[in-house]
C-alpha cells in the first residue's frame, strides 16, 4: 500500500522545531526533524536558568519590537496565553507562577524537553541528529536539503526552526538567515541584543566588577529615549546587568546609524540634587578636616571614590578646603555620570535577537 502522506523537513530541533512538529504530525503530515547537535532541545534545558521560562501572563504588543508592526500579532493572536498553558498541560507540562512568568512546576527545563521527546516519540515524528544542512533548494513543489556529509533529503514541506545567531554552542549561527534568503525573504540588518554596553573610558578598568542598583537614563543624539531602575555593572570595558542589557537593543540599532550614543547613571536615585548636596554639607560641617574620600564612604562603593574625584579633576583633600563648586560637581555626577557608548557585545554572549522574516515579494 503506498504512503500518500506529504513530507515536512523541520530544520532545527529546539522548542519552536518540536512544537511545530506535533501539530504537523497530528495534522496528517509525516514529519523529519533534522538536528545538527547530538540531541534535541538543548538551547530549551538553558532557558530561564534552566528552570524554562514557559510564557509570561502579560503578552501586550507594547513589549514586542519589529520594523514591521503586525509582524508578531498574528502568532500572539492565535497562540495566546490560554492556548500556549494548554498546549503544555496536553503534553503533560504542570505550571506555576512566579511574578507573572510561568514555570514548569518542577522548576526544571529537562522537564519540558523530556515530555516534548515523549510526545513526538508517540505521534511517530522522525528525528536525526547530529545533521547539518548546508544547502536547501526548490525545484517544482519538491524542497532538496543536502547535509555536510553529503545525505540528501526530500520534502513536500520545509520548517526553518533554526533560531537566530546567538548562542552557537547551543546550535544557533545564523544558518537560518542563509537558508530563508535563498527563497526571496528580505533579512532585516541582524545586531545583538541583550547584550552588555561597551565604553572607552579609560577608568572602567579601576571599577570592573561594582555592581549596584541604580537608575539608568540613555540618551540617542543628546535626546532621552528611555530609562531604567535595577542592576547595574561595571565592567572593564563597559556596563552590563539587567537594566544595561535591556537598553542594548535601541544603543545597538542608533550605533548601526551612526548616532551618537550616552548613558547616564544615577548612583543615588532616592536623592535628589538639593538633598544630597545638603547630606555633603553637613558632612563636611561635622568633620573638616575628613578628607573627601572618608566623606563619601556610607554613600557609594569604596572602589567608586577615587574615580569620582578622578572625574571631577579633584585632589583628595580637607573637606574645609573645597569649595561649593567643587562640592556641587560631586554630586551632580553621582546623580548624573556620563559615559560615551562606543559599541554592544556580540552574538556570542547574547539571549535574545531581533530579527524578522519579511513576504517575498
Amino acid at each position: 500500500m503506498m504512503n500518500n502522506m506529504k513530507k515536512m523537513i523541520i530544520i532545527g530541533g529546539g522548542a519552536s522545531g518540536l512544537i511545530a512538529s506535533i501539530f504537523a504530525q497530528k495534522m496528517g503530515i509525516e514529519v523529519l526533524i533534522l538536528e545538527k547537535l547530538s540531541s534535541i532541545g538543548k538551547k530549551i534545558l538553558a532557558t530561564g536558568n534552566g528552570r524554562c521560562n514557559l510564557t509570561n501572563q502579560d503578552l501586550n504588543f507594547s513589549h514586542f519590537h519589529s520594523e514591521n508592526k503586525n509582524f508578531f500579532e498574528f502568532a500572539l493572536s492565535e497562540f495566546d496565553f490560554d492556548k500556549t498553558i494548554n498546549f503544555f498541560k496536553s503534553i503533560f507540562v504542570e505550571t506555576t507562577e512566579k511574578n507573572g512568568k510561568i514555570f514548569p512546576l518542577t522548576m526544571q527545563s529537562s522537564t519540558v524537553v523530556d515530555l516534548l521527546k515523549n510526545q513526538i516519540e508517540d505521534l511517530g515524528v522522525k528525528v536525526k541528529t547530529d545533521i547539518k544542512v548546508v544547502d536547501v533548494s526548490k525545484k517544482g513543489e519538491q524542497f532538496t536539503l543536502k547535509t555536510q556529509n553529503g545525505l540528501i533529503f526530500k520534502s513536500d514541506y520545509l520548517l526553518i526552526a533554526t533560531g537566530g545567531k546567538s548562542a552557537n554552542y547551543l546550535g544557533s549561527d545564523g544558518d537560518g538567515y542563509r537558508f530563508a534568503k535563498k527563497f526571496g525573504h528580505t533579512i532585516t540588518p541582524l545586531f545583538p541584543t541583550l547584550v552588555w554596553l561597551k565604553s572607552n573610558e579609560i577608568y572602567l578598568k579601576k571599577i570592573q566588577g561594582v555592581k549596584f542598583e541604580g537608575e539608568i537614563t540613555l540618551y540617542i543624539e543628546k535626546k532621552m529615549v528611555k530609562k531604567g531602575f535595577g542592576d547595574i555593572l561595571f565592567t572593564k570595558e563597559g556596563l552590563s546587568g539587567n537594566r544595561a542589557l535591556d537598553f542594548s537593543r535601541e544603543v545597538a540599532k542608533a550605533l548601526i546609524d551612526k548616532k551618537e550614543v550616552e548613558i547616564s547613571i544615577n548612583l543615588l536615585p532616592n536623592y535628589n540634587n538639593q538633598q544630597l548636596d545638603k547630606i555633603l554639607l553637613s558632612r563636611f560641617e561635622l568633620k573638616p578636616k575628613w578628607l573627601l574620600s572618608k566623606i563619601l564612604l556610607g554613600l557609594l562603593n569604596k572602589k567608586l571614590i577615587s574615580t569620582i574625584l578622578q572625574i571631577c579633576q579633584m585632589e583628595d583633600k580637607a573637606v574645609a578646603n573645597i569649595s561649593k563648586k567643587d562640592r556641587k560637581k560631586v554630586v551632580n555626577l553621582l546623580l548624573e555620570w556620563r559615559l560615551k557608548i562606543s559599541d554592544t557585545g556580540d552574538f556570542k554572549g547574547q539571549k535574545l535577537l531581533l530579527v524578522e522574516f519579511l513576504p517575498m515579494k
